[in-house]
Order: structure tokens, then sequence, then C-alpha cells
């Protein structure tokens, strides 16, 4: 384009040459520019020098939540975050013309965006701004961190190895695994990890292990493994294949976990399940496995053994010091036995002794062999036992083909053993079978049975010793119908006291004794006493106070009329229990007596501390006093010192005259026997 004019002096005409083309060039730069700034999926923005926006591309507005006119004027620090802003200031101030400033420093949350700020100085006191959306980015790295954080803070060893190699070395593994092997982590990687295994490489899981690698899948297994210092762990390893996008195996990611305390609560459970807490034998489940197990030929003989009055151990010496004797006990006799021997405890104190009947004399030589082991003397924390056993013995298949059985007809004959007197072998025989057949018949029946119906109480009138007038009677428990075995009670109590039946029993003998003393007084027998019988088992673990509190509740019936008579043995089954409890119901008002005084074993210094009104001289010695000097000194003896303690004395099984006149001349303040009356029903006590 040419121009002409006239100067301005008019001396000439001058001529203006302009370019279009440049211009026309730089036209289409800015208006592709421009239109780049308006259309970029990017988002752009000119900045002042106090770092306010002057101009935003739309993108940038829909980044930002807004138009692009809201953000003009906006200030940097309204969509970044303080601190990086300031960094972003102090780093722009540093940079010459035509640098630029790139970097995730001025990374900004809005809501779920985050966007990263590109900055490149436009002259002076302008710069440019290229803002990208780095969310997703920003999100798979957050994501990456907590996974590399929580695979370094599992508990669990994780290790990663490469399945593209031969040797499938170990390229990754998290600390723990260091911790559970003791291998530090570059002493691990790169090797195969067989190295755990150690020469235990003959287990079931290798195989499984090893066909999961093969096969490019999923494996579960629990290894045998060892640590650097040799030690085993039980190792339960997951292993997963990893492949990438073309489906190509690569790796393999494992899992392993430390089990070996949960190993070892297994095996303990498992022995404790099988074996005795107390002696480490096995058990009767264990022993009964076991026997099923053994050939039926040639057969076994099942030895039954009891350890004659145990309790009185556990009773006077404690129950700690009964398990020490019961522990050294089962050591002796396990080295007592031949190897194939079983020895199995039962509980209590009783064991039971499977022997191969290879040769007959090999059950006797057994026999002797046990016999001996309990019988030598046993000292325990210093103190000497003498133990003697009662032993029941089983054939088979003479006596029983099956476990079950044969224990049932050991107990038989081990039972018979103690009738016998204890201390003593007892071979099976089919009467004890029918013997304890019986027996089990008779606890059922009374166990299901209204006791008012099956039990009876007879009734023994009590005399004073000098004019021979009735001042009492005692009540005494019979079973009419039962076996004809049961029917006393030397026989029947001790029937009830071992099925724990005496405590139901004992409430209702209670209830019943206060009844009679109630019709007693209302038939004009004033001051009539009734006097019953207690069982240790009443006094340990029964409750006996309550019991007598109802009973006489019930009936109205006057405590001072109420005698409770307790053995010596009762006494000491818990003598601190026994003491508390007399002295409670020596509050409640009863009387108390001791029964079969001179049999037991009781301390002198132990009776003084209990609050006992009367002593009952055993049937045994005033059945001879007229003829054995021993027995007339016994029953002198108990009459001096009941009144010396200022107690009452009862001699009981008093059946003639002569014997009545010996007792009245020494002071006896009390009598029953056959010579007054025999035990009757109370209709005929009464009459």
């Amino acid at each position: 384009t040419v121009a002409a004019y006239q100067s301005s002096s008019g001396r000439g005409v001058q001529l203006l040459v302009r370019d279009l083309e440049e211009e026309r060039r730089a036209e289409n730069e800015r208006i592709e520019r421009e239109s780049f700034f308006r259309l970029s999926a990017d988002g752009f923005c000119i900045l002042d020098g106090e770092l306010r926006i002057r101009q935003a591309n739309a993108a940038l507005a829909r980044q930002l939540d807004c138009t692009p006119d809201a953000l003009s004027g906006r200030a940097l620090e309204d969509f970044v975050e303080t601190h990086a802003c300031a960094h972003t200031r102090a780093a722009l101030q540093a940079l010459a013309i035509g640098e630029a400033l790139i970097g995730r420093e001025c990374a900004t949350a809005n809501g779920a965006l985050w966007l990263e700020w590109s900055f490149a100085r436009a002259r002076a006191d302008a710069w440019f701004a290229v803002v990208r959306d780095i969310s997703r980015q920003h999100r798979a790295e957050v994501q990456a961190r907590l996974l590399q954080r929580a695979v370094e803070a599992a508990q669990n060893g994780i290790l990663v190895t490469d399945a593209r190699q031969p040797d499938q070395p170990l390229v990754y593994a998290n600390p723990a695994f260091s911790a559970i092997t003791g291998y530090a982590l570059d002493e691990a990687l790169g090797r195969n990890c067989r190295f755990l295994h150690g020469d235990d490489r003959d287990q079931p899981g290798l195989a499984a292990l090893r066909a999961a690698l093969v096969d490019g899948r999923e494996a579960s297994v629990v290894l045998r493994n060892y640590r650097r210092d040799g030690s085993l762990f039980w190792n339960e390893l997951f292993v997963a294949p990893v492949r990438d996008d073309s489906g190509r195996l690569t790796h393999f990611v494992g899992i392993q976990q430390d089990i070996t305390e949960a190993r070892h609560n297994e095996e303990r459970l498992a022995f404790q399940a099988l074996h005795d807490d107390l002696t480490g034998l096995p058990n009767r489940r264990s022993l009964l496995t076991r026997l099923r197990a053994l050939p039926a030929v040639p057969g076994i003989a099942l030895l039954l053994i009891d350890i004659d009055q145990f309790k009185l151990i556990n009773d006077t010496l404690g129950h700690a010091f009964g398990d020490d004797v019961l522990r050294a006990l089962a050591v002796r006799l396990r080295g007592a036995l031949p190897d194939k021997a079983l020895l199995a405890r039962f509980g209590g104190d009783e064991f039971v002794i499977a022997v191969p009947r290879e040769q007959e004399a090999s059950v006797q030589q057994t026999l002797a062999a046990v016999l001996v082991a309990v019988r030598e003397p046993l000292e325990v924390h210093g103190m000497v036992q003498h133990l003697t056993p009662s032993i029941g013995v089983a054939l088979a298949p003479e006596h029983g083909h099956d476990p079950e059985t044969l224990v049932r007809n050991a107990d038989a004959a081990m039972y018979e053993a103690k009738k016998q007197g204890r201390n003593a072998i007892m071979f099976y025989s089919e009467p004890m079978h029918a013997a304890v057949r019986t027996r089990l018949d008779a606890v059922s029946r009374l166990r299901n049975a209204d006791l008012g119906n099956e039990l009876a109480l007879h009734y023994q009138t009590m005399h004073d010793g000098r004019d021979g007038s009735i001042f009492g009677v005692e009540l005494l428990l019979r079973w009419p119908h039962g076996p004809q075995e049961l029917r006393s009670p030397d026989a029947l109590v001790p029937v009830l006291e071992e099925t724990g039946l005496i405590l139901p029993v004992g409430r209702w003998v209670l209830d019943q004794a206060c009844r009679r003393q109630r019709m007693l007084q209302g038939l004009g027998a004033q001051g009539c006493r009734v006097a019953v019988n207690v069982s240790a088992l009443q006094i340990v673990h029964g409750t006996l106070v309550e019991d007598v509190q109802a009973a006489l509740a019930a009936h109205d019936a006057d405590p001072a009329l109420l005698e409770l008579e307790l053995t010596e043995s009762a006494l000491m089954a818990d003598p601190r229990a026994a003491e508390q409890t007399m002295w409670r119901l020596k509050r409640l008002g009863v009387s108390l007596a001791i029964d079969d005084f001179g049999t037991g074993y009781s301390s002198l210094a132990y009776l003084k501390r209990l609050p006992v009104d009367k002593l009952k001289i055993d049937r045994s010695f005033v059945r001879d006093v007229l003829d054995d000097d021993d027995d007339a000194l016994i029953c002198g003896s108990i009459i001096s010192l009941a009144h010396g303690l200022g107690l009452t004395v009862v001699a009981e099984g008093v059946e003639t005259e002569a014997q009545r006149q010996w007792l009245a001349t020494r002071g006896c303040d009390a009598m029953q026997g056959y010579l007054f009356t025999r035990p009757q029903a109370f209709a005929d006590a009464v009459a």
C-alpha cells in the first residue's frame, strides 16, 4: 500500500509504504492465540504483578466452577492453598523474562478437584498460567501411597516374585517378612524362596505350592519354614498370580502369616483332649480309643486301680498336696510297667492299665509290679505316704469284647475289692455284674422316686442313764422295699453319699424330724428330743443350716429339741467348713452331738473348738465292755473326758442289764439299745 500526501512545508509530496502482509500474519496469529485460549481443554489465564487474574478462558472457569468474567480480578490465593501460593509468589519473582515455572507446588483442592498450575513470564509484571486437571493422577498417587503404607505396616509378610525368570526370584518383601523370617531384605531379594524350607523339602504343602506355581493359579498352603537362626516356624502362605494387560503371567504375590503360636495351641488342645491335665497320662477317652485299635488276639487284661481312702490325704493335707502325690504315683506306675502296657488316669484317684495277654504270666507280673509300686512308701515334700490299692481286673475276651464293657466290669470287680476290706485284687465274675446292676437300678429308683413312699424312718428311744426314763428318740433311715443288701443304714447311706442323693434325702429327713417333734409335743411328750444323723456331704457341699431353718419354720418346731449327730469322719472331711457350720447351727439353738466317738481321728484340741453338747460312745466299744479290758478302758475314758469338757455322754448298743449297770456306775448320762427298744415305726414307738 502506497499513500501520497503534501508535506506541511509545501515543498513536495512524501510516500508512506505499509507492509500489509506482515500485519495480516500478526493478526492471524492473534486470532489463533485467542481461539486456542478460548477453546483449549486446559485452563489458561493471565495474572498481573499482584497475582490477580486479568483474563481467563472458559476451561479454567469450568474447572473453578464459575464464569470467565467472575474470575477477573480474583487473587490466586482464592484458589491455591496459602503456603503453596506464597511459595509460588517467591518463585515467580525469581523468574527472568522468557523463563517458565512448571511444577505441582500449586496443586489445590476444589471439592474433589485437583489442579496443576504452570507459569511463564509474559513481561515484567505479568504471567501466563496453564492450569491442568490432575485429579485422577492425584487420586492414583494417593491410592498408591496408601497401598504402599498398608503393605509396609502389615503384620503379615508380603512378598513378590518374578514369574518371568526361571528361578522366580524374590523382587519385593515388606518389613514384616524380615520380622518373621529374620532375614534382612538385602539377604533375601534375588533368591528363590526355597531357602526358607531348609532341608525340609518333603512337605505335602510344598508339592501343592509347586503345582500352583507351574499352573499359574492361586494356592493356600501351610509350610514348615525356618528362620535365619534355624528355628522352626509354621507359615500359612497364600499365593496369587499377577498378569499383564495381555494376560501374560509376570509375578506372584505371596502373603505369609506366622501361625506358630496357633499351631502350638492346636497341638496343646489336641493333647489336652486326650491326656489328663494333672499327670500327663492318657485320659479315659484316649485309652478307650487305643483299646479299640488293638487286635482281638491275644486279648488284654484291664486293671482298674483305686487308691484306698485317698480322700483322707486331700482332706487333711490339702488337694494341692494330694495332686502332687498322684503325680508322683503316676511316674512310679509308668516306670514299673512293661513298654506294651497302656497306663491312663480316669480321674480322681483311679488309674487304668491295659496289658496284652501274650502270656498268662504277664498279667500276674503286672499285678505284682503294680502292688509294689503303690504300696512302697512314697515321699512327697518330705512326708512319707503309705498307700494301698483296690484293684479290679477284667479279662478280654472272657469278660467283654469292647473297651466299655471291660471298664465297667473291672469297676465292678474293684468295688467288690473295696467291700472285702480294700488293699485287695478281685477278678471280675458274673455275680459281681448282677450286684452292680442291682445297685445302679436301686440308685435310679431312688433318684426318680417320691422319697416319702420309698424311704421310711424308724425310731429308737433314748433313755436317762440313772432312772431309765425316755428323754428322746433317734430317727434311723430305712428302705423297707429296696434291695435286700441296701435296706440297712450302714449299706444305704454310703450309696446315697456316692451318688449325691444324700442331699435331697437329708432335707427330707430333717423335715420329717421337725414334723415328728411337733407331733410328740401334741401327744404330751413334752421336752422329748428328736435326733437325726447328718452326712459329711451335707456339711461340706450342702445347705445344712438353711435346710434346718426351713424345716424348723415349716413345722414351728423347737430348735432346742432338735439334735444333730455328726460323725468324727464327717467333721474331718473339711474341718474348717465343719466348724463354721456347727457354730451357725448352734446359733439357731439346736443341739450337736458327735456320733460313733472313738472310731475316728479327731484331736482333742480340735474337739475343744467345737460347740458340741454330747458324745456318743460307739456300739463296738459297748458290746464287749464287760469282757474286754481295752473296751472297758476306752468307755471309761470317754465318759471321764466328756464330763471333763462339760459334755453329756451317751452309750449306744446297750443290749444287757449288766452293760447298763456297768455304764451307770461310771456316770454314763444316757443310753440306747435293744435293752430298751428296737428301732420301730413311729406309731409303735409312741404307743
